[in-house]
């Protein structure tokens, strides 16, 4: 058995507003603000379970696909990884509530892909929060939005409003890892978790047409690397 670690960089090509279930500070309803605790002030972040829900819904999607391609073996792998959906719990006479072997961790930002790298070798997830130097802070824009009325084509009355989002290029850093994998496990998974990623840069993975690109920082045990498929995706990923 074993474990799979990915690292990866996500860059923010729009005026990010990303989704969150928080009851926190947020910026507008997107990117969350966590407090950290040294410098015992609010920090933006975008949040592991949100990027975990969005993996977790392109492995469901690419799962069918690789599978009929005899690129994984099964896709129960995602059950296994992530966690019942509430859709099987529900149909079941008892909801099943096995735990997921996936950590997500909260993305921060970093100054680039050299200082992503480094997070990646040091092998600690709590590293930016234990270390207040190595923390980007990042300036936010106040946008003010305005909702219009759909019968009259005019501004709703009390319908001025004003979101915080983080400008274009906020390059940001999240690490994966899953415990407790077979070999095959780990070979099944890494392919669908990285072809995932790509989805990300094609896709809209934020609220209000937010676009970001992916790109892969690390990828643990290393044998993984040898694989083919798992080669030409992370050629993607660059």
């Amino acid at each position: 058995m074993g474990n799979l670690r990915l690292g990866t960089l996500l860059c923010i090509e729009g005026l990010a507003h990303w989704g969150s279930a928080y009851r926190e500070p947020t910026l507008g309803s997107g990117i969350s603000m966590c407090k950290h605790a040294r410098l015992n002030e609010y920090l933006v972040c975008i949040r592991g379970q949100y990027i975990k829900g969005l993996l977790r819904r392109w492995c469901e999607r690419l799962a069918p696909l690789l599978l009929s391609r005899n690129l994984i073996k099964t896709k129960e792998i995602i059950s296994k990884v992530f966690g019942p959906s509430v859709l099987s719990s529900v149909n079941e006479a008892e909801p099943t509530s096995l735990p997921s072997r996936t950590y997500v961790g909260d993305a921060y930002p970093v100054k680039g892909m050299k200082h992503a790298k480094e997070l990646f070798k040091k092998g600690v997830f709590a590293y930016l929060m234990d270390n207040s130097d190595r923390i980007v802070k990042v300036s936010t824009r106040l946008v003010t939005r305005i909702r219009i009325d759909d019968v009259s084509g005019k501004a709703a009355e009390g319908a001025l409003y004003h979101e915080v989002k983080v400008p274009l290029g906020i390059p940001f850093y999240f690490e994966l890892v899953v415990k407790d994998l077979s070999n095959d496990e780990l070979l099944d998974l890494a392919r669908l978790l990285l072809l995932s990623l790509t989805q990300l840069n094609i896709s809209s993975p934020g609220r209000s047409g937010t676009v970001a690109s992916v790109k892969v920082v690390g990828l643990k045990p290393e044998d993984l690397l040898q694989d083919n498929v798992v080669k030409e995706i992370i050629r993607w990923l660059k």
